[in-house]
């Protein structure tokens, strides 16, 4: 954001340590954690085990759930739109319930799936199909409903041929019928796929699922998308986020656009902490003990977004199924997150990206942009911790544009990088905040402003009795401090000055020294043309 003509000695980049696993940032919108639904009582009960033993893992990923409004209904609504040429009632017959059965017999959690081939090949989330330490499941039950109305009925078992836990994506196939007998079809209703790349913001969304919230039968909710996410490692499009309800139990289901095709699975929904749901209410039994508590599945209170990872991103996996061999869905993170060694750095932003590179390092970006990205460096990281990187805009922050709840997957040191996608909208003007968490403490943060204004040159007077080796130069509207003003070798030893060049309008200045202590604040600092700013102890 600026360069410098000040004098002194030299010291190092400023560089943010986790130093431990903490609480996520009290205030902010929740964490979004992945999903798995509690079994139910009134899931059916194997009574016949079966030889068909699905693979093993050796670690769940981490459940709590919670919504967004919730349309239950147990006669399934007309589509949004005649353009659509297959009936939701008709689609619904594609989406099938998994239940995980235990050496008796006994259900232990319940998915949703979409068959995506005639002869039994369906499409899910890794979460609903991997085992959890000291809970395995010994047989993978297929549940399909003969009509909206009615509670599915246990009709097959199904085999994990394909799973991809960097995505959450995994897909079985049907293998015997429900007594473990081995079947052949090529005659089951499927949902056909459509393109995730033409989905477009203000888009109608449909999902259908068993959550275990909305009792026996398949659900019905509805809403439009809401916005994308772009992320190293995944993609240009990592998740279409949506305001379309998706709870425990629809994970895995089917996300369908108003030409009634298949363009997501919905797997994420918004939560305010690893182990605790934000605005979601328990008012029903869906467990079966006859106790309402935390331990069923809760109703939601208020608008949260929700994410469904696009049906492109999903094709190897499908592929992977359609080759038919067996694998073995293993999970493993860490015995134990240990962060504490963890660096990131070098914080900047861009208009786009080329090839994991940043296409431009700005921090002034035009408004009505589509995008814009941050990149960092990182060392010391692990695989398998959670991370966010969450996104202000004057203050406020996005759900839309935050990425909240994601299992790091980039190995322990390299660059990352993250985009706000604003679409054919364009970004709104305003300071854009980042900050990068792992594991609940902060890792990096930074800010970029969109808007039309100029930039104006300032002279910083260091009128203390400190060298100043940081300085911060914050939009008034931003969350937080940001960036390091001054470049990584320089200071402004007391007495000397030293110029920045920033995009016009009011900023809250801290000067800090070597050891980090804050030497004098500046607040609403009015920059809308070139001035001196005095640095007074």
């Amino acid at each position: 954001m600026a360069g410098n003509t000040g004098g002194g000695s030299s010291r190092g980049p400023l560089i943010l340590v986790i130093v431990a696993v903490g609480a996520l940032i009290a205030g902010i919108v929740g964490v979004l954690a992945i999903l798995i639904a509690g079994g139910d009582d009134s899931t059916p009960t194997l009574t016949e085990a079966s030889s068909t033993v699905a693979p093993t893992s050796t670690a769940p990923v981490s459940t709590t759930s919670t919504v967004v409004e919730t349309t239950t209904s147990t006669e399934a609504p007309s589509p949004p739109s005649s353009d659509v040429s297959i009936s939701i009632s008709e689609l619904s017959r594609a989406v099938v319930q998994l239940v995980t059965f235990d050496a008796s017999g006994n259900s232990l959690w319940t998915g949703s799936g979409t068959i995506v081939e005639s002869d039994g090949l369906i499409l899910t989330n890794a979460h609903v199909v991997e085992q959890e330490p000291g809970n395995p499941y010994e047989t993978l039950g297929v549940l399909i409903s003969p009509d909206p109305a009615s509670p599915p009925e246990l009709q097959y078992l199904a085999t994990v041929v394909s799973f991809e836990p960097e995505l959450d994506l995994a897909v079985v196939s049907i293998t015997a019928d429900e007594d473990g007998a081995p079947i052949e079809l090529d005659d089951l209703p499927t949902i056909p796929i459509g393109d995730s790349d033409e989905v477009e913001l203000g888009d109608d969304i449909q999902v259908l699922g068993y959550p275990g919230i909305g009792g026996q039968t398949i659900t019905f909710t509805r809403g439009s998308v809401s916005g994308f996410n772009a992320q190293a490692g995944v993609g240009n499009r990592a998740w279409i986020k949506t305001d379309a309800t998706i709870t425990g139990g629809n994970s895995g289901g089917a996300a369908i656009n108003s030409d009634g095709e298949l363009i997501g699975v919905p797997t994420l929904a918004a939560a305010g902490d690893v182990d605790e749901v934000t605005d979601c209410r328990f008012v029903q039994d869906t467990n079966g003990d006859n106790v309402i508590d935390s331990r069923d599945n809760c109703t939601p209170i208020g608008g949260f977004i929700n994410g469904v990872r696009p049906i492109n991103l999903a094709e190897e996996t499908i592929e992977n199924g359609r080759d038919g061999i067996v694998v073995e869905p293993t999970v493993t993170p860490p015995a134990s997150v240990d962060v504490s060694n963890a660096t990131l750095s070098n914080l900047t932003f861009s208009s786009g990206v080329d090839d994991d590179e940043p296409v431009d390092d700005v921090d002034l970006l035009p408004a009505g942009e589509d995008r814009v990205c941050a990149f960092w460096e990182y060392e010391g990281m692990t695989d398998g911790v959670l991370w966010d990187a969450l996104w202000a805009v004057d203050g406020v922050q996005s759900e839309v544009g935050s990425i909240i709840g994601e299992t790091w997957v980039g190995g322990e040191e390299g660059s990352w990088w993250v985009c706000f996608i604003a679409g054919e909208v364009g970004l709104a003007a305003g300071a854009y905040d980042l900050s990068v968490w792992i594991e609940g403490d902060e890792g990096i943060s930074g800010n970029v402003v969109v808007g039309d204004q100029p930039r104006v040159d300032l002279l910083v007077e260091n009128q203390t009795d400190d060298t100043i080796c940081y300085l911060l130069l914050s939009p008034s509207s931003s969350l937080i401090w940001g960036g390091d003003d001054l470049g990584d070798d320089e200071v402004i030893v007391a007495g000397e000055s030293t110029a920045v060049s920033v995009p016009a309008g009011d900023y809250d200045v801290q000067a800090l020294t070597c050891d980090l202590d804050v030497v004098t604040e500046l607040y609403e600092f009015d920059a809308s043309q070139s001035t001196t700013i005095i640095l007074e102890p």
